[in-house]
C-alpha cells in the first residue's frame, strides 16, 4: 500500500505531535509547588478602591433622548488611592515648597539654613527669602525650556 507525499507528511507530523505531548518533568516551568498565597500589604496612608461598574448616559425617565444617547457601561479595575484629599492648589503649593527646598540645598548658603548648635544639623530657614534672580545661571541647567517641558 503506498501513500501520497501529503499523507506521509501529515502522518509524520501527527506522530511527532503525539510524541511531544507525553507527560514529563523535563523543562516545563511549573512555579514553586505548595507555597502559600501572597497578598500585597496595604500601603501606608492608602485606601483600596475595589473593581466596579457604572452606567452612564440617559436615565430611564428620559424617553425622548434614550435613542440618541444610549447607556454606556464603564468598568474600572481596582486601585489604591491616597486617603487624604487635596486640591490642585494645595498640590501646587507642595510642589513649590519642594522646588524651593531643593534650590536652597543647591545654593548651600549658611544664611538660608538654621544650624543646631548642639548637633550641628542644618534645617531650612523658611524666614529667609531665596533670591532666584541671583542664582538664575546656576539653576538654568536644571530647568527645561518651556517648549521642551512637556
Amino acid at each position: 500500500m503506498s501513500f501520497s507525499p501529503t499523507v506521509k507528511t501529515g502522518l509524520m507530523l501527527g506522530i511527532l505531535t503525539l510524541a511531544g505531548c507525553k507527560a514529563s518533568d523535563r523543562g516545563e516551568l511549573l512555579g514553586v509547588q505548595g507555597r502559600s498565597l501572597w497578598f500585597h500589604p496595604t500601603p501606608i496612608g492608602m485606601v483600596y478602591v475595589p473593581t466596579g461598574t457604572i452606567h452612564t448616559g440617559a436615565s430611564e425617565q428620559d424617553v425622548f433622548n434614550s435613542y440618541l444617547m444610549p447607556n454606556k457601561q464603564v468598568t474600572i479595575t481596582a486601585f489604591w488611592m491616597d486617603e487624604t484629599e487635596i486640591t490642585n492648589n494645595e498640590y501646587r503649593q507642595f510642589v513649590n515648597w519642594v522646588i524651593d527646598s531643593i534650590a536652597r540645598e543647591m545654593v548651600d548658603e549658611d544664611a538660608l539654613f538654621n544650624v543646631n548648635d548642639d548637633t550641628g544639623e542644618r534645617s531650612i530657614n523658611w524666614d529667609e527669602e531665596l533670591d532666584w534672580e541671583e542664582y538664575v545661571e546656576e539653576f538654568r541647567r536644571y530647568v527645561l525650556p518651556r517648549r521642551r517641558a512637556f
